[in-house]
């Protein structure tokens, strides 16, 4: 019977830690995949161009495995200069005009012109220099009372919705697990939502896994950050509640 108890604790214990295992991995896996896959598709069509051209041709042929890296890294040495001159010539008053003219024309494009803004917008919330994309995370009542889901604030809502609102409200996207690229977007009374110490990579870490990975949780280390952010600010009553606990 002890043996028996053993052996279903030892399989309940291995079986919970390689699901974790399985959750942690795939996100990271995945974006090795992702990222190799990409840097093979362009390097190899780049080479392929490059040995068209007689000179690298023939050194190719003759000393395959060391040009065959020289060749990746020109095709990625070039590509960089490439996208780092569009970026300069963009800056430049000619250069606006010209990418107003091919933006205009993508956007009149049917069924190009959805795939093009939705890039486009993706692309300035991640690479804006100004602003992260997530501020903070908070911890609120969704779908129902009682019910506690997490997510991040995008901003502090302004304009007609924040006028036409009795409470000050947060922009806060909702993730879907275990895709957080997916969600909700919504419209939250800051009253409402709870500050929560972890930050946002340990945040969608969480959401990922379903729960399965949760981050270590230090009160004072909260209020410190906090503080440092926001001297001139006091801790919301509620913000205060959720650290002291």
């Amino acid at each position: 019977m002890k043996n028996d108890r053993s052996h279903r604790s030892f399989r309940g214990w291995l079986k919970r830690n390689f699901l974790t295992g399985v959750l942690v991995l795939i996100p990271i896996m995945g974006t090795i995949f992702l990222f190799t896959w990409g840097f093979a598709k362009i390097t190899d069509n780049g080479l392929e161009l490059l040995k068209n051209w007689d000179y690298f041709g023939k050194l190719y042929e003759e000393h395959k495995t060391s040009y065959d890296i020289i060749g990746r890294l020109i095709v990625i040495f070039a590509l960089f200069g490439i996208v780092s001159l569009v970026g300069f010539l963009t800056r430049n008053f000619l250069g606006r005009k010209v990418l107003n003219i091919t933006e205009k024309i993508l956007e009149n494009i049917p069924l190009i012109n959805r795939i093009f803004i939705a890039l486009k917008q993706l692309s300035k919330a991640f690479i804006s220099s100004d602003r992260t994309l997530f501020s903070y995370v908070v911890l609120f009542e969704y779908p129902r009372k009682g019910i506690y889901s997490i997510g991040f604030v995008m901003s502090e809502s302004q304009g007609e919705v924040q006028i036409k609102t009795k409470e000050e409200v947060l922009s806060v996207f909702l993730p879907t697990t275990p895709n957080p690229t997916s969600g909700f977007f919504l419209m939250v009374p800051r009253n409402d939502t709870i500050r929560l110490s972890m930050n946002v990579e340990e945040a969608l870490k969480m959401i990922i896994s379903g729960g399965a990975v949760v981050p270590d949780y230090d009160k004072n280390q909260f209020i410190k950050k906090y503080a440092e952010k926001a001297p001139e600010t006091q801790l919301p009553e509620n913000e205060t509640q959720a650290a002291a606990e």
